[in-house]
């Protein structure tokens, strides 16, 4: 009985050692615990665009005005892995933009707007770039050119990514 005990509370310090070493495991100051997902499959599916801002002022109203719908109203996606061509073995990593929510096959095969090839760059970094498809000029313009630009990639930080909340911050330089 006696050596019982004194296993146990050997095992107390290393328990406590474990809980602090897991604890700074964490990506986003918002995540409770470990994140045993990774940034890409945390983002990975559909994504509303609720607000716009600029110099952390609101800018939404502006891209409204160019567009045929509120952007509010788009449905962005992070799809890995999907086919350049169709039947080809050759794969790239899209962003999507849909007028409506779709399951994540028909995100890429049903696209409405259109998409763009993007990447990971820096720690927690994402870098869209180039345009690849567009179906719809009149709404992919004004979406594309807040996300990147047309040749040259776009670097965004990752500032908050919990739970169905992405905050995204476009590199000063």
């Amino acid at each position: 009985m006696k050596t019982i005990k004194h296993t146990y509370i050997k095992l107390i310090p290393i328990a406590c050692l474990l809980i602090t070493c897991f604890n700074g495991c964490k990506k986003f100051p918002e995540d409770k615990f470990i994140s045993f997902r990774t940034v890409k499959q945390r983002l990975e599916g559909e994504w509303q665009l609720n607000k716009i801002t600029i110099d952390g002022n609101d800018v939404g109203s502006v891209y409204n005005d160019s567009l045929p719908q509120s952007y509010d109203s788009f449905r962005f996606w992070f799809l890995y892995k999907q086919p350049v061509k169709p039947h080809d073995h050759e794969t790239a990593d899209y962003f999507i933009i849909n007028t409506s929510s779709k399951k994540s096959h028909d995100a890429f095969i049903n696209m409405d707007v259109g998409n763009i090839l993007f990447g990971f760059g820096k720690k927690d970094g994402l870098s869209i770039f180039g345009k690849r498809v567009v179906n719809d000029s009149l709404s992919f313009k004004p979406l594309a050119n807040l996300f990147s630009t047309y040749y040259i990639a776009t670097n965004w930080q990752i500032k908050k990514l919990y739970k169905k909340q992405l905050v995204i911050e476009k590199d000063k330089d």
